[in-house]
């Protein structure tokens, strides 16, 4: 099912969010809601958060640019390369928003697929471009928090709302 997608201004995007606590059949919906919502915005990538519901789940997906679409629960960091890449990063809860952040170029993580079943992976690029942006969701951060503000206010990137 397709969702609205929540903007800055909801207080969710702002929260930690919980735990993944129930997998299975209990988690198999917002699976599906996640990533109906993330293909009918036209996404790369949504966290849970975005369609207002806190808790710490996400879904990416983006064949052609070698991102599978994968459900992902309980994301953990465990290694972010000491390489950094400049890129430019937009979110379906700051339309029209864009701006360039620097993100480590590779990292590796632990998550909990739909069945609760502990997985790694190792990405590189925009692959793990994406899963930091919408892990950052889950903390309550959005990508415009990495852009100085004084290059918000000199307009250097695209226009951002007061957050």
């Amino acid at each position: 099912m397709i969702l609205p997608v929540f903007t800055w201004q909801q207080p969710v995007l702002r929260e930690q969010a919980s735990p993944v606590q129930e997998f299975g059949s209990a988690l198999k919906p917002l699976a599906a809601n996640l990533e109906d919502t993330m293909r009918g915005a036209y996404g790369i990538g949504l966290a849970a958060p975005q369609i207002g519901i806190s808790t710490r789940a996400l879904f990416v997906g983006y064949e052609d640019a070698g991102i599978p679409f994968l459900f992902v629960a309980n994301p953990e960091i465990l290694w972010r390369s000491r390489e950094k890449s400049l890129g430019e990063e937009a979110c379906l809860s700051l339309p029209g928003v864009f701006g360039d952040v620097k993100r480590p170029e590779a990292i590796r993580v632990r998550y909990q697929d739909t069945e609760g079943r502990q997985r790694e992976l190792a990405v590189d690029g925009l692959f793990a471009r994406v899963l930091q942006h919408e892990i950052d969701h889950l903390n309550g951060i959005l990508f415009t928090d990495y852009i100085p503000e004084a290059e918000r206010r000199q307009g250097k990137h695209s226009a951002y709302p007061t957050v």
